[in-house]
């Protein structure tokens, strides 16, 4: 009997997941997502990106349970973790999809690559590619008196633990996509694109942000 172990990281879908498709080619395949504690340390870690993570797992719950599967969520140390369930459930293969995110993400890979091949457990992951992404299109309209420079030096002062760019406009860059507002030339418009990787995703980012401008202009 052939135990797998999805861990999903960045990859919060069922749909155009192939790694997830290997997984449950098995006879038994156990769902897990794990909030890293160190993940929660970070820097760049806001409540920002805790509510989109908050709103990703439950759309992944929802959509497990459609197919009567279950999502396991842990919290803690991802290799203490891994190495438990590997144990608990005689895990012989974990799929997953590899991030490309930065030495954070490079050096959890790392651990976790040493621990299961300590146990002679196969880490398979299957695209080395960057998500698929879906981009959503938004504007705000504003009115002649409203100072829309300093609208956007607000929102760069809110989101200064995010990547930030100034190059034409702001963008404001987070862990599961991207938002560049544009203000127009010709009238009090500010143009809002957000990329992300799901279409409710994208959405999501662009209507947080409208939302701060209007909680700005109150």
């Amino acid at each position: 009997m052939k135990n797998s172990l999805m861990w999903f990281r960045y990859d919060r879908r069922i749909n155009d997941n192939d790694a997830f498709f290997e997984a449950s080619q098995n006879q038994n395949c156990l769902p897990v997502f794990i909030l890293d504690e160190g993940y929660l340390n970070l820097k760049t870690t806001s409540d920002f990106h805790l509510s989109f993570l908050n709103d990703s797992l439950n759309d992944l719950k929802s959509n497990l349970k459609k197919i009567n599967a279950k999502l396991n969520f842990y919290m803690g140390d991802t290799a203490e973790i891994l190495n438990f369930l590997t144990d608990k459930y005689k895990v012989t293969n974990i799929y997953s999809n590899k991030i490309f995110k930065g030495n954070y993400f490079n050096e959890l890979d790392n651990k976790v690559s040493s621990l299961l091949a300590e146990k002679q457990i196969t880490l398979k992951e299957l695209k080395e590619l960057y998500p698929k992404y879906y981009m959503s299109k938004n504007k705000i309209q504003l009115t002649n008196s409203i100072n829309i420079d300093s609208i956007l030096s607000n929102l760069k002062d809110k989101y200064s633990c995010e990547k930030i760019t100034t190059i034409d406009g702001l963008k404001i860059d987070f862990n599961d996509g991207w938002v560049h507002l544009r203000k127009s030339n010709t009238e009090p418009i500010i143009r809002i694109y957000s990329e992300s990787i799901s279409e409710k995703k994208a959405n999501h980012l662009s209507e947080s942000i409208i939302s701060d401008i209007k909680q700005f202009l109150k």
